[in-house]
């Protein structure tokens, strides 16, 4: 049997070697920490310092030679969590990247041609002489708080600056199962899309090009100036 003084000596040993031991264990820590903050590249696993693939789908690309540069575009959805649908914000964006004659790209990373709200898939692309026009479905939201499918557009310039903060929309020509397209004359664009009417007629709308942008309603067969 211990009395009081040697149970408290023992107890002041103990709390010693507690002590001595949570010092030499942060002490550890302090120098493995120090050595990974030094970590270099060449201190990586081989691959540690390739750039990977992007996150998500990229789906339905599309191409338009401009001179002696090609613009790429297609539907991302690296912002689009899984199990989301096309009304999440911002599920589906249209990113795009340039590329020269050869093949070889343009910019160092994805152009982000537009990221509105909802959904943004299926671009087409095409150039007019001096710019492309990049147009895409989208999804606006109605009077009554539901999204509805329509067209949309924006102008890319030669170094890949997108003229158009906001998209332009192009009303009234809303496509049928993706059955549309856009082309040029060198000079203006159009855009045609078959319809879901009763005779699946055609449709189509001449964009014209100019020096300021303008956003406009667009009926079927109607011009709009850009």
């Amino acid at each position: 049997m211990i009395n009081k003084q040697q149970f408290g000596v023992r107890l002041s040993i103990e709390a010693a070697r507690i002590a001595l031991v949570m010092l030499v264990a942060w002490t550890l820590v302090g120098s493995v920490l120090s050595q990974a903050v030094a970590l270099s590249p060449s201190n990586w696993l081989p691959g540690d310092d390739t750039i990977g693939m992007a996150a998500g789908l990229q789906l339905t690309p599309a191409i338009a030679r401009g001179g002696d540069v090609l613009l790429a575009v297609w539907d991302d959805q690296r912002s689009m969590p899984s199990g989301t649908g096309y009304f999440y914000e911002t599920s589906g964006d249209i990113y795009g990247m340039r590329l020269d004659a050869n093949g070889n790209l343009l910019d160092s990373v994805p152009l982000v041609i537009t990221q509105a709200q909802a959904t943004q898939e299926n671009p087409k692309v095409a150039w007019n002489g001096a710019q492309w026009l990049v147009a895409f479905e989208s999804y606006s939201v109605t009077a009554g708080g539901y999204y509805q499918k329509s067209l949309a557009a924006v102008r890319v310039a030669p170094d890949g600056q997108v003229m158009d903060a906001n998209p332009i929309p192009i009303y009234n020509l809303s496509p049928a199962g993706g059955a549309w397209a856009v082309a040029s004359d060198g000079s203006e664009w159009v855009v045609v899309s078959e319809t879901s009417d009763s005779n699946s007629s055609l449709k189509g709308v001449r964009i014209t090009a100019a020096t300021a942008a303008r956003s406009a309603s667009v009926k079927s067969g109607e011009d709009m100036g850009i």
